[in-house]
């Protein structure tokens, strides 16, 4: 009788463990789907402890993953830091066509890397980084910009970034430039490339 409940018992100790095994398989094979199935990458250096934004409301996607300092976090736009300085990455599984306000008036980020955002549906930057009063270091890689319309004001009130690189940008079809780097007083160097305007209508 004794053997016969301690059977039992261990019977449901084992569901209960495969139940526990099975959930952590499934976590794990979620999050590698989403990032087999992600379309851009964006890292960031945020500065500061408490609840920030790394995304501004206006933008129009949320990220399918957020890390930060190596851990996965339950958040979207706004998340809480715990130390001064601080890595994100973020993952989207949405193909993105508009990355107006994206950043727009974000105080607290230090760099974001782009290189492995994946512009080549984008149609505006307007406003991308507008008053990233901290950001000091952009990198954007050899994206795609072939799309590309609109960059008004898209640096502008970035007083802290010292060099920009836009060399792979393609802006054959941009229409207006209009106050993209207005207000960056800082700014020393400046790599255009061979920046196309024949389409621009605004400088």
């Amino acid at each position: 009788m004794k053997l016969s409940k301690l059977y039992n018992k261990i019977k449901i100790i084992m569901s209960f463990l495969c139940i526990a095994f099975l959930f952590n398989i499934a976590s794990a094979c979620g999050k590698l789907i989403n990032l087999v199935n992600c379309f851009s990458e964006v890292h960031l250096i945020v500065k500061g402890i408490g609840n920030k934004n790394i995304l501004n409301d206006a933008f129009k996607f949320e990220p399918s993953e957020v890390i930060i300092n190596g851990e996965s976090k339950n958040c979207s736009k706004v998340c809480n830091f715990q130390k001064e300085e601080n890595n994100v990455t973020l993952y989207f599984n949405d193909s993105i066509n508009n990355s107006e306000n994206m950043f727009y008036n974000l105080k607290d980020i230090k760099e974001i890397d782009l290189s492995k955002f994946d512009f080549s549906g984008v149609t505006t930057t307007k406003q991308m980084f507008l008053n990233c009063t901290l950001l000091e270091k952009i990198e954007f890689g050899k994206i795609n910009t072939s799309s590309l319309t609109n960059m008004k004001s898209m640096f502008s009130g970035c007083s802290n970034l010292t060099s920009i690189d836009l060399s792979t940008f393609n802006t054959n079809k941009v229409e207006t430039f209009y106050f993209f780097l207005n207000n960056c007083k800082k700014l020393k160097t400046i790599n255009l490339g061979n920046m196309d305007t024949s389409s621009a209508t605004t400088l």
